[in-house]
């Protein structure tokens, strides 16, 4: 699947015409190592021959190097070994070792569409969208925990139809039910069963959900509010909730980032593939008496997922198949593909000094299927590091060990209503 693919996620309608057959066989690619090409080209996403995936330790050869563990043991470092998998001490958590590189390792299947993923300290947390078979319609949907041992998986809020973003401030869970209209928190620790409700109408759909820097407000975006998109904005950890801008440019929106100063989000046609998508940025403090101000800062189709640093705006443009830096000061410059060549780009996370995709597509013949990939914010390192997933979404990083939701095969009606939905964990 590649430009104008379906986009995957809680608006599964648009997937009606997709066919995903096959069964999961992770697989890690090496990471491209060097600077990114002029186009910002993936290539062919054949494997590097520099070294295995999070190559940051040293090199090993095929019979191994001697070296010393951290308690000063002496250890062999392996090509094969989990336990020492490449170099002395990198452990696989579970997951094979394969030339010298981790495998992914499934926590959990048999999940009911699984979403978005976040990481406590030694809990791993998710939302199951649901069943559209089930009655109540997605009546299976949860926020739903596991450790990450992989023990001990079970239901935090049930039920939850149509639980969808996750977001954590390192002490509250903050989720949506997408087609109740809800954004909720619940706090981990006591696992009260009924989480506070910041805010919930039959619509909008929310969509975005995005911390502020300091941690201490939510935002997110409504879709089809209306008759067009708002920005909403809850002080932490109970709201009340209110409405920053109401854009009348179409109805369709789905990402959303925030810095200190400004909220940047997208709005458009909610048929994304015969209308324009525009990314636009407001100022936190929003628009006079919540109406429209966006200054539209890149345009598109297909746009699905936005993040920001200090210096840059970066956009998973799906019809493009790229992600795309674009400078935030006026006169940065012109909009850089970083990468290309990828399919449906669906997720970004910025974190520890790296931008992480997700191509959230199915199983394909011949093809990657769904992938994950990161790179250097400043063009550098680019590379996929899983391929062969099956509709991935949600993914969270917790130092160098990845964690993602894969939502499963799709039915004859486009919905991911098999429950072969999985939770993966990947050690770089």
């Amino acid at each position: 699947m590649g430009r104008g693919a379906a986009a995957a996620g809680a608006l599964l309608v648009v997937l009606a015409s997709v066919v995903a057959c096959g069964l999961l066989f992770p697989t890690v690619l090496e990471e491209a190592t060097g600077e990114a090409r002029p186009d910002g080209s993936m290539g062919d996403g054949a494997p590097s021959t520099d070294g295995p995936v999070g190559g940051d330790g040293g090199s090993v050869g095929v019979d191994g190097a001697d070296a010393r563990s951290s308690d000063g043991a002496p250890c062999e470092a392996s090509t094969t070994g989990p336990h020492n998998c490449g170099r002395c001490g990198h452990d696989c958590l579970g997951g094979s070792c394969d030339g010298g590189g981790c495998q992914p390792v499934v926590l959990v299947g048999n999940q009911s569409s699984p979403q978005f993923v976040a990481v406590g300290t030694n809990t791993v947390y998710w939302t199951n969208f649901g069943d559209s078979t089930r009655t109540p319609l997605w009546g299976d949907g949860a926020l739903r925990r596991i450790a990450k041992d992989g023990t001990g998986a079970s239901d935090l809020v049930s039920p939850a139809p149509s639980a969808y973003q996750l977001v954590s401030d390192g002490q509250l869970l903050y989720f949506d039910l997408f087609y109740s209209g809800y954004v909720q928190s619940v706090d981990p620790a006591s696992g009260q069963a009924l989480p506070t409700k910041l805010w919930g109408r039959s619509r909008p759909f929310p969509t975005g959900l995005a911390l502020s820097t300091d941690g201490g407000a939510l935002y997110w975006l409504g879709t089809v509010d209306d008759g067009g998109v708002s920005v909403y904005v809850a002080t932490l950890p109970t709201g009340p909730p209110s409405k920053l801008t109401f854009d009348t440019d179409d109805q369709f929106g789905l990402g959303l980032a925030v810095d200190s100063t400004q909220v940047y989000f997208t709005a458009g046609m909610q048929n994304r593939y015969s209308g324009a998508q525009n990314v636009k940025r407001i100022g936190v403090a929003g628009c006079a008496d919540g109406g429209a101000c966006g200054v539209t800062v890149y345009s598109d189709f297909n746009l699905n997922a936005l993040a920001v640093d200090g210096s840059y705006l970066y956009v998973a443009d799906a019809y493009a198949g790229a992600i795309v830096r674009v400078p935030k000061a006026a006169d940065g410059g012109a909009p850089v593909m970083m990468a290309t060549g990828l399919n449906n780009p669906s997720f970004l996370l910025l974190q520890g000094g790296w931008l992480y995709w997700v191509e959230s597509v199915g199983l394909s013949d011949g093809g990657p299927g769904g992938a994950i990939g990161r790179i250097r914010p400043d063009g550098t390192q680019s590379g996929r590091l899983v391929v062969h997933q099956s509709f991935p979404l949600g993914l969270a990083v917790d130092g160098t060990v990845l964690y993602w939701a894969n939502q499963g095969t799709v039915t004859s009606t486009g919905r991911f209503d098999n429950h072969d939905g999985q939770i993966v964990r990947l050690v770089l």
